[in-house]
């Protein structure tokens, strides 16, 4: 197997347990998403990534969100302003900034002001039936250059995953692995030991997908077993302080879904997992983080009951 594999040359390499990986990467590009399902699924991390659904609407916004936001410096002036959200349909108008000379000089003698350049907008109705994508985008104007520009960006979305969506489906995995950020900034995460086999996977996907990534072995001195404590201890202490302020927040409120609430029991199940496998791989005495972690879930289960 690769993962006896990998360790077993770590192991020869150096002196000490292998606590697991420090994983790092530069991403850039767009893919067909086609073609990163097949990836991920030969390399057997397809379910664990979660790569999202893109829909039709969506690349609907992003496209326009796209438009006035790239090209030349005249047409980073653009803004898309949403003038029309129903159940049928989603409408933006694209407008550009101008300065103009205020009819009575005050704090300036320039007033903003607006033109609009054109109206674009998404069939929802047509979506919700099935229709085409290349039907469900729509402009007033077909003919206008900001709208062929539209719609090309709008097809390619339609097919292909953007560098942010990669990142998200594999920082979701990296999640599913025990791992924690040890930045608050910047791509830096430390994957356990028992994941080294799914790490060297994410490896090889990212290197497929034309993309850079940085793994470093982590072995159990006593200044890497401290700092990896630290930050552990940090991070499940916040993870769940976030769940206990979420609890709070429904128990004030009659409108929580019981769906709401059986989902947050399968994420104290997620937590202890972690908290489990970080007190196996670094030594770490976190029964107190445990007994407050279960008598939340005990409570959150009561309150299931009670509006069942």
């Amino acid at each position: 197997m690769i993962k006896e594999t990998v360790l077993e040359k770590l192991l020869k390499q150096n002196e000490g347990r292998h606590l697991g990986d420090l994983c790092g990467w530069g991403i850039h590009g767009e893919h067909l998403q086609t073609e990163v399902k097949i990836i991920s699924e030969r390399l057997g991390i397809s379910e664990d990534l979660g790569l999202p659904y893109v829909s039709a609407s969506s690349a609907y916004r992003r496209a326009v969100n796209d438009a006035v936001k790239s090209g030349r410096s005249d047409e980073r002036k653009l803004q898309a302003v949403k003038v029309e959200d129903t159940e049928t349909k989603i409408v933006h108008a694209v407008v550009r900034s101008l300065l103009t000379e205020a009819p009575v000089p005050g704090l300036s003698s320039n007033d903003a002001d607006f033109e609009q350049i054109l109206k674009v907008g998404f069939d929802k109705d047509g979506y919700k039936n099935g229709r085409d994508p290349s039907v469900l985008l729509q402009t007033e104007n077909d003919d206008h250059a900001l709208s062929a520009k539209i719609r090309a960006r709008y097809e390619e979305l339609c097919v292909r995953y953007l560098p942010r969506d990669i990142r998200v489906a594999f920082q979701r995995a990296f999640e599913k692995w025990g791992a924690i950020r040890l930045l608050d900034h910047g791509g830096l995460w430390w994957v356990p030991a028992p994941y080294a086999e799914k790490v060297r996977a994410w490896k090889t996907f990212m290197g497929e997908l034309n993309n850079t990534t940085v793994i470093i072995p982590v072995f159990d001195t006593e200044e890497t077993i401290n700092s990896l404590r630290e930050q552990s201890r940090q991070t499940l202490e916040a993870q769940l302080s976030e769940m206990m302020g979420d609890l709070e927040k429904f128990s004030k409120t009659d409108s929580t879904r019981v769906s709401t609430l059986e989902k947050r029991l399968e994420m104290f199940d997620s937590l202890r997992t972690k908290i489990e496998l970080h007190a196996a791989v670094l030594g770490m005495k976190q029964q107190e983080l445990l007994d407050r972690l279960n008598d939340a879930k005990d409570g959150l289960a009561a309150a299931i009951s009670g509006l069942a």
